[in-house]
């Protein structure tokens, strides 16, 4: 008779089958995983977050400190086709100078008529904050002086932070509807680099603006602005009126926020609409840019019946002499057969005893407090004046004794 097998069935009170620890270590691991992995992502997504909020968080500091600074809070908006510009009939005050702009968006002095009766001869200025004026009265910037010299009106397109591809869309514009006896178009070495990147100058945000691009056929075109800025859509303005009164997490909520969350969404879609080929990449060649900008202008001219003169203007770090000035493009500008030329770099310079940059900066920029500090770098009154003087000189064909 067959023995019973007693290792297959255990006959006692506990009835459980035994089972191997291994297995049950195995199942408790295989449930952490998920719960491991998910505990991970939820820290990593965590720090992530809280990194991003710290850079803007420093970001928002930065231009909370000089929110004093941000001119576009006050006189400008967006614009579709320059990405920034003046707001028509409006006014401010900028470190205690009027800014002020007509119904039809050009700087006016203080006081003057929104709709002013323009007559003859009319001088339409096109420029950058040279040009508007900066730190200066309109009153007192050279293209208004110039005007009232001629005993004309002065139409002042100058607009802060402007370069070549805004002037040039500007005179597009305005040259066919005022038909302007003269145009003021300022040169300067810096307002072609500005037309060749898609982003404006201001430090503390990102600003739009149009810029040069390559056609298909190997020629120039201006590209337009590539997302509207996210600073036009903020109450920048009881910021700038109240710093003290609204306070920081204000600003952060109501600004910091906002501004840099859109704009780091809107530079990954521009760097993946680049990557892609889908906007062009900026044209390179600054020579061929200067060429075709004046070129342009000068066509515009000659078809409206008006005359262009080339203001050639710069600074005390970047050239106060024209030989100083890039040779290549002096030669183009000099090429030009209809425009007229104007050296308004010599004759500031030429009137200082020590020819030197820090006596240029001395003279020709805003100082103030006593010791002086300069507040300012762009052309003060005097400088203003002495341009306005060459300017008139010229056009009129008065010679220098």
């Amino acid at each position: 008779m067959k023995e019973p097998n007693n290792s297959s069935v255990d006959t006692g009170s506990d009835s459980t089958v035994k089972q191997h620890p291994g297995n049950t270590n195995r199942r408790l691991n295989g449930a952490k995983k998920p719960g491991f992995f998910i505990i991970t992502v939820f820290l990593l997504i965590t720090i992530a977050a809280l990194l991003y909020l710290g850079s803007i968080i420093y970001r928002t500091n930065l231009l909370r400190n000089k929110i004093h600074l941000i001119w576009s809070s006050k006189n400008y908006t967006y614009d579709r086709d320059l990405g920034f510009a003046p707001k028509p009939g409006t006014s401010s005050d900028i470190y205690g100078v009027p800014v002020c702009y007509d119904d039809e968006g050009f700087r006016i002095p203080e006081g003057a008529g929104l709709n002013t009766p323009k007559k003859r001869p009319l001088v339409l200025a096109l420029g950058d904050s040279f040009t508007y004026g900066d730190m200066c009265p309109a009153e007192n910037t050279f293209p208004h002086i110039a005007g009232k010299k001629l005993n004309g009106t002065t139409l002042n397109a100058g607009g802060c932070s402007y370069g070549l591809s805004q002037m040039l869309l500007l005179a597009k514009k305005l040259i066919p509807e005022y038909k302007p006896d003269y145009v003021l178009a300022q040169y300067s070495p810096w307002l072609a680099e500005r037309s060749m990147t898609p982003f404006g100058t201001d430090t503390f945000c990102i600003l739009t603006n149009p810029y040069f691009a390559k056609s298909g056929n190997g020629g120039i075109f201006i590209y337009p602005v590539v997302f509207k800025s996210k600073i036009f859509d903020l109450p920048l303005k009881k910021y700038v009126e109240n710093p003290g009164k609204n306070g920081w997490l204000s600003f952060l909520i109501n600004v910091g926020i906002p501004l840099y969350t859109a704009e780091d969404i809107n530079m990954l879609k521009y760097n993946i609409a680049r990557f892609t080929g889908k906007i062009p990449a900026p044209y390179s060649d600054r020579d061929k840019i200067v060429k075709y900008t004046y070129e342009e202008m000068e066509k515009l001219c000659e078809q409206n019946g008006s005359k262009l003169v080339i203001v050639m203007l710069g600074a005390y770090s970047i050239a106060i002499r024209p030989d100083e000035l890039p040779r290549p493009e002096l030669k183009i500008l000099k090429g030009l057969n209809g425009p007229v030329l104007v050296d308004a770099i010599t004759p500031l310079y030429g009137r200082l005893g020590e020819k030197s940059g820090e006596a240029y900066r001395k003279e020709y920029c805003s100082w103030v407090d006593n010791p002086p500090r300069c507040v300012d770098e762009h052309p003060n009154k005097l400088a203003h004046e002495i341009i306005a003087e060459k300017i008139v000189k010229t056009i009129t064909g008065v010679k220098e004794p």
